[in-house]
């Protein structure tokens, strides 16, 4: 009894969003009491990584931490010994070492080929390396193999971002909806349905701000982030690039570049701000050519002179 309430709190600690529900004293002490858990192990490690990822060398004390608990369960998947250890470790070690991670879902796979998870994790490795096609077909293969909605969400969710066929983002769309018992998701479906829109052809951009402008409208939107919205609102009316679209696009492309950490997306969203000036320039100069172009047009009609 007093095992399983240790376990229920680890659990309900790792759920909280502060991270912090367990001091540091008690995590110890789980630890020593619990040493085949993989989720303890990846608890300490997130911890120490926090503190010593700033020093040389420091990270590398992590991975020793994660190295040892491995060598010591070289021939189990660590989904066996706790479900959902193994998107645990993916995601700390995504995190510091891309490569590393890879590696590691991969190395789970080939020790638990029968859990969804193990799958899962390695679509999820392929996709953030880079290796968009190999991620691609991984969740496609992975959406043969099970009916489970949040497959079929990212399925949906990747063939969506590479423009692959809308009729088969559709499908795995109406499968991602049937979902008994698991939180609705209802705003990432229109929005993914939206995405693929967007990505399949310039004539279907106005269909897809119809969308995306509706799910911005909305009260609330299951499963979305309003600020993963805003930004993909912002890009597509530069996308579209009718009249006005420019100026449509400013006040959101101006918060997305305010809120990025990241340098690099920073750049990239100040980079897209100053398109949006130039696309209203840009159209104000073509009507206005278009216009002229047309108005000679009526002046030479207007000077032929009449057939007889």
């Amino acid at each position: 009894e007093e095992s399983t309430d240790l376990i229920v709190r680890l659990t309900d600690a790792l759920e909280r969003t502060d991270g912090e529900a367990l001091s540091h004293v008690q995590l110890l002490e789980l630890v020593e009491r619990y040493p085949d858990s993989p989720l303890l192990t990846v608890e300490t490690a997130r911890r120490l990584a926090g503190a010593l990822a700033a020093e040389r060398g420091g990270l590398q004390r992590v991975f020793d931490l994660l190295d040892a608990f491995q060598a010591d369960h070289k021939d189990a998947c660590l989904e066996t010994l706790e479900p959902g250890s193994v998107a645990a470790w993916f995601e700390l070690l995504s995190t510091y070492d891309p490569t590393r991670a890879l590696a590691f879902a991969e190395a789970q796979l080939d020790l638990g080929p029968t859990y969804l998870a193990t799958w899962s994790t390695q679509a999820h490795a392929l996709f953030r390396a880079g290796q968009r096609a190999e991620a691609l077909e991984a969740w496609l293969t992975l959406s043969r193999m099970t009916s489970d909605p949040d497959v079929a969400l990212e399925t949906a969710a990747i063939l969506a971002e590479l423009g692959q066929s809308h009729e088969l983002v559709t499908q795995m769309l109406n499968r991602a909806r049937m979902r008994p018992g698991r939180p609705p998701m209802n705003g990432r479906l229109e929005f993914l349905r939206a995405r693929s829109l967007a990505n399949i052809g310039a004539e279907y951009l106005p269909r897809a701000i119809e969308v995306f402008e509706a799910l911005e409208a909305a009260p609330s939107t299951p499963g979305l982030e309003r600020d993963e919205l805003l930004d993909r609102l912002g890009v597509t009316y530069l996308h579209r690039g009718s009249e006005g679209d420019g100026a449509r696009a400013r006040p959101y492309l101006t918060e997305a570049a305010n809120r990025q950490g990241d340098s690099l997306r920073r750049d990239l969203f100040t980079a897209l701000l100053n398109l949006s000036s130039e696309l209203d320039k840009h159209r104000v100069k073509a009507n206005a050519k278009a216009l002229e172009a047309e108005a000679e047009a009526a002046a030479e009609a207007a000077a032929e002179p009449e057939s007889e």
